[in-house]
């Protein structure tokens, strides 16, 4: 054999290996079997109440909660779950395509008919259907509330698999065509979601190609299923959030001094350096050749003690005669914080009733009926109060001149400011000791006047000289006193006479402030945990919603953010505007930074699950270099989403990377030899950084290929259109529907 024929055949040999690893049969592909009719109508006739509004309403279809397992008997306990869907054939035509919406980790259920799926049914004469994902929304096994998720127990999650989410939608679908619309037996479905939806979707077209013709996977972040936190990937959504610096380097300066100050104070909060810190240190100056004055100035650390820690070239986790360091004391600016802030307790009012309450559009309907307890007519009783390592003020008791007692700033200024804070300082200054000055540390309360420079409380505060602490906005857990107002509430209920006046609510809270130990408030001031690499996390987190939701639904909030940093006068004002207008968008109350790992949150415990045992999409994670500064990956677990999954679930996360993508076919020699198989990322958002790499489609449309769209937000071409769309959005969706046009030539 000649060296050229060897070569040739070396070359065949290495392409069989890739595509049998590719496209191994990881999920199995054997017909569905159909529920009997009886078992189609009794779902049928359970009433969903439609939660998502759809206009061609919803239904519930039962489902085997493992359909490996499951033996065929639909009476049998435990052996079903109802799982909600939506049929839309407005404008179907007998032999049409099947556009179908593959649901994701949504907590309501996604109607077809509010997406791009609409007009898609409108021109090819199409049938809408859209899906559930499992253990989300209702489509809950075992009967589970997910209101409740939060207290699931994780052998309950066991059926929670991809193999089962795919085959839910197989079924679904064998029975429309075979049942529902007979005459859609021919019909060519084309499958369509985004995000995790949109790895949902390749996964079908690359292992149920007989059930579904063609897939849409918007935004699919495929190559971020990773679990090495030495994995380049994990910097993915930091480094890709640099489009504010696309878009406005002024912006950016002031995002990246905001995100500096936040980082000082946190580092300087601790008195020991974290774990992760030293080692993201060596990393940062063996691989990233981060010189050591940058690394001084990112960490706010001396040069003897970032030298110190370069010479251990053993990571902390591989040294067992390693001890922790407990905190010996507090660092000079955590003492010198006097914390304020108010309260208000309220007295009176009449007596509770029950009050009858019923989502839109379900007055007579007794499912969803709820009921709470109304109080009306009670008299805000107003407190102000500050304290410090060392230090608790007198308890002041404030009126309220605005809108039903409201606190104004004309309010705080002539009863709070003018006649205490300065005693209150010059006192917490005595005990403090002489060389140290107190800083004052207010939240973002509108009464207190920090939005401008030139109001009256403002004004007031430079005049008299007086330091303040920054504070980021809704973030009330970053302040002790907190605490204290949740003791004395805590103390008010335990009594046996609850205050009924004004004037005994006064004297009980008064006597309740009196009983708070000053060793108490010291030791809330030692356990401080803020100002730490989980507030940094959430703050990134914030930023990559703010660019990754900029759609004309949500009155665009990236270039809102951009204003706001704008007009805003101190860095730290510039970070508060863009968590205000994230909860805004996200219908949050605050930041949610709780580093307790908590999977209560929008995604809930059920993806969480799926994070730890399926897909593991870490957290964001930027580098030294970007303008949000050194937010690194805990270098000490095995795997990047161990601490979630530890605390949820008390077991170790999957194994991530390039053997699981290949186990799954998204490797990308499987994915280019992948027919119909259309996958967008959106340059603005930061979930591209984990899309799939680019490769040569050809020229046929019945090719695999990758589109990129700029001025466009995560699966933005999934949104209905809008007027205010980019010319790059109205495009993208003319090709799009180009390409849908010639698969069904």
């Amino acid at each position: 054999m000649t060296k050229v024929n060897a070569n040739i055949w070396k070359t065949l040999l290495r392409l069989l290996v890739f595509a049998s690893l590719g496209q191994a049969q990881y999920f199995n592909a054997t017909p569905p079997t159909l529920p009997p009719s009886i078992a189609v109508q009794q779902a049928a006739n359970k009433s969903t109440g439609n939660p998502g509004f759809c206009p061609g309403g919803t239904k519930f279809f039962p489902q085997p909660i493992d359909h490996a397992t499951f033996n065929g008997d639909y009476n049998a306990p435990n052996a079903t779950f109802l799982q909600q869907y939506n049929l839309n054939d407005t404008f179907y035509k007998p032999g049409g395509p099947i556009f179908f919406l593959q649901g994701t980790e949504n907590s309501v259920f996604t109607c077809p008919e509010y997406s791009i799926g609409l007009k898609w049914a409108q021109k090819f004469n199409g049938l809408m259907v859209g899906i559930e994902h499992r253990y989300f929304g209702m489509s809950c096994p075992y009967g589970l509330n997910y209101s409740e998720n939060a207290n699931w127990d994780s052998s309950l999650l066991a059926p929670l698999t991809l193999e089962n989410a795919l085959r839910d939608a197989v079924s679904l679908l064998a029975w429309i065509k075979t049942v529902a619309y007979p005459t859609a037996k021919d019909s060519k479905v084309i499958m369509y979601s985004g995000s995790y939806g949109g790895t949902l979707a390749t996964l079908f077209q690359v292992h149920y190609p007989d059930y579904i013709y063609a897939s849409i996977a918007e935004s699919s972040p495929i190559r971020g299923l990773i679990s090495d936190p030495n994995d380049p990937l994990a910097f993915g959504i930091g480094d890709w959030n640099m489009v504010f610096n696309d878009y406005s380097a002024e912006a950016a300066t002031t995002i990246q001094q905001g995100m500096m100050e936040l980082t000082n104070m946190g580092t300087k909060v601790r008195a020991e350096i974290r774990t992760k810190h030293k080692e993201g240190i060596r990393r940062l100056f063996k691989f990233a050749k981060i010189g050591l004055q940058q690394l001084q100035g990112y960490y706010h650390l001396g040069d003897s003690t970032v030298r110190k820690i370069l010479l251990y070239d053993v990571p902390e986790r591989a040294r067992p005669t390693r001890t922790g360091r407990p905190r010996e004391s507090l660092n000079e600016q955590e003492s010198q914080i006097l914390y304020s802030d108010e309260v208000t307790f309220q007295v009176g009012g009449k007596k509770c009733k029950q009050r009858c309450i019923r989502n839109k559009k379900e007055r007579c309907h007794p499912d969803c009926i709820q009921f709470q307890m109304h109080r009306g007519g009670t008299i805000p009783v107003h407190f102000f109060g500050a304290v410090g390592y060392g230090y608790k003020s007198p308890l002041i008791n404030i009126h309220g001149t605005g809108k039903s007692g409201a606190f104004t700033q004309t309010d705080y200024l002539a009863q709070v400011l003018k006649p205490y804070i300065q005693d209150f300082l010059a006192a917490f200054a005595a005990v403090l000791g002489p060389g140290k000055t107190p800083q004052f540390m207010e939240d973002g309360n509108s009464a207190h006047g920090h939005k401008t420079t030139s109001n009256i409380c403002a004004t007031w505060r430079t005049s008299m000289g007086i330091t303040l602490f920054p504070h980021p906005a809704v973030s009330p857990d970053m302040n002790p006193i907190e605490k204290c107002w949740r003791r004395i509430k805590q103390a008010l209920h335990r009594r046996l006479r609850q205050p009924t006046t004004e004037v005994q609510m006064v004297v009980a809270v008064l006597e309740e402030w009196d009983k708070i130990p000053q060793e108490w408030i010291n030791g809330l001031i030692e356990q401080q945990d803020f100002w730490s690499s989980d507030l940094l996390t959430a703050i990134l987190k914030t930023y990559a919603s703010i660019v990754q939701g900029n759609y004309a639904s949500t009155k665009y909030p990236f270039q809102q953010t951009l204003n706001a940093t704008l007009a805003a006068n101190i860095s730290l004002s510039a970070i508060s505007s863009a968590i205000s207008i994230s909860n805004t968008v996200n219908k949050a109350p605050c930041l949610d930074w709780n580093p307790s790992y908590s999977t209560s949150g929008t995604e809930g415990r059920a993806f969480t699950w799926l994070r730890c045992t399926q897909i593991p999409y870490p957290n964001p994670f930027s580098t030294a270099e970007t303008i949000w500064g050194p937010i690194l990956p805990d270098y000490t677990q095995a795997h990047l989403m161990d601490p979630y999954c530890q605390a949820a679930f008390n077991m170790s996360s999957i194994d991530g990377g390039a053997a699981l993508q290949r186990k799954l076919g998204l490797d990308q020699y499987t994915l280019e030899n992948t027919e119909r198989l259309l996958m967008t990322e959106h340059l603005l958002d930061p979930i591209a950084a984990y899309g799939p790499l680019s490769w040569n489609p050809g020229s046929s449309r019945q090719r695999s290929r990758i589109m990129y769209i700029g001025q466009s937000a995560h699966a933005e071409t999934l949104q209905p259109p809008a007027r205010t769309d980019s010319e790059a959005l109205v495009m993208a969706r003319i090709y799009i529907s180009n390409s849908i046009a010639e698969w069904l030539s």
